[in-house]
């Protein structure tokens, strides 16, 4: 065998070693996500007023005729004085299609605010 030959040799067999595992990996496929489980992940914020609340849901309005209805349960966290008429910031997730609140936490109202600045001043 001369020199080239070897060379061509040795060439063809990298090339070959190199290109079988590239076959395998590119036969597998990512694992797929379902749009529900990425959903699931992502949490939504809102702020308004109730307008309803049961033991398993709430009513919030968000903005003026607007209203957003959130499915309650065992996990989701209630912090401060809530109820309905009070002002509230509830984060939320899409589980199957639902809204559903992880947490209801009291806010000041906007008036609250002002009433407060002008009590410091």
């Amino acid at each position: 065998m001369t020199w080239n030959s070897k060379l061509a040799s040795a060439v063809a067999t990298v090339a070959l070693a190199g290109a079988l595992p590239m076959t395998s990996v590119a036969q597998q496929k990512p694992p797929q996500t379902s749009t529900t489980a990425k959903s699931q992940l992502v949490e939504h914020v809102a702020q308004g007023s109730i307008v309803t609340m049961t033991d398993t849901s709430m009513v919030v309005r968000v903005k003026k005729g607007k209203d957003l209805t959130l499915a309650l349960n065992g996990d989701t966290e209630k912090i401060g004085d809530i109820g309905s008429g009070k002002r509230v910031t509830v984060h939320y997730r899409n589980v199957k299609g639902q809204q559903v609140a992880t947490s209801i936490q009291q806010s000041v109202m906007p008036q609250d605010t002002a009433v407060a600045k002008s009590r410091n001043n």
